[in-house]
């Protein structure tokens, strides 16, 4: 009996890593990973987040600088993972990705079983993305019909405020969402669509907190402010009143 065990013992160590990984069928790619047979975002996926790992261990903290789809509580954010997370032993201290992830009782983790992650180098996402995608600029994602309307359902509206209009002095800018960062770009344009300025973009506008644009300088009309994530655009019109 104790002779049995020891050889047992020993066929675990010496067997591959992969034969304990995951016991159910696993999607191909990405986008079958996250949608169901009829090109619906599995209702179990929380949120689909763009994030840089900042730590390797076996807690994943990220810092996420875009919510694609679904909440998350906070920009800074631990993803946790199990023996049947595929390929996480792949991800790289600094690098950014694209993360699937589900929630259980306050804590989020990679999907089981899943393509769960895709990486991201210099604006290009590389990684299985969809049968036969293997890579693609990240502001096309929203084109993939494969991934249903995973990468759709950002609404910029939703997110950002601008304020107050008509306005003598400032414009604000609130991310009025209330459970995660926003990243924007903006373009001010005169009513003929001339460029007037193009102020920094802004990297993780914070819930509750302003970008502050200062038009005292401006003559008074009428202006367009565009404002664009990756995926979206909006744009306003401001009246600037004289001081």
């Amino acid at each position: 009996m104790k002779k049995s065990i020891f050889f047992l013992m020993i066929a675990i160590a010496l067997s591959p890593v992969k034969a304990f990984s995951c016991s159910c069928l696993t999607p191909s790619s990405f986008c079958e990973s996250i949608t169901d047979e009829n090109g619906q975002t599995l209702e179990w996926i929380t949120a689909i987040v763009r994030a840089k790992l900042v730590s390797n261990t076996n807690r994943k903290d990220v810092e996420v600088s875009e919510v694609i789809y679904g909440s998350i509580p906070e920009s800074e954010m631990v993803i946790l993972h199990d023996w049947c997370t595929l390929y996480v032993h792949e991800l790289e201290f600094g690098a950014e990705y694209i993360f699937a992830l589900k929630e259980f009782e306050g804590n989020f983790s990679l999907l089981n079983c899943a393509v769960s992650f895709l990486k991201i180098e210099d604006e290009v996402v590389i990684g299985a993305i969809a049968p036969g995608i293997n890579s693609m600029d990240y502001k096309d994602l929203a084109s993939l019909e494969t991934c249903g309307d995973a990468f759709k359902f950002f609404s910029l509206d939703r997110h950002v405020k601008l304020f107050p209009n008509p306005t003598a002095y400032q414009i604000k800018i609130q991310n009025i969402h209330a459970e995660a960062s926003v990243n924007i770009d903006l373009k001010v344009y005169d009513i003929h669509g001339r460029l007037v300025s193009m102020p920094s973009n802004v990297q993780g506008i914070l819930p509750e907190e302003h970008w502050v644009i200062d038009i005292e300088s401006y003559s008074s009309g009428v202006y367009l402010f565009k404002i664009s994530t990756t995926f979206q655009e909006l744009v306003y019109r401001v009246v600037k009143v004289d001081n």
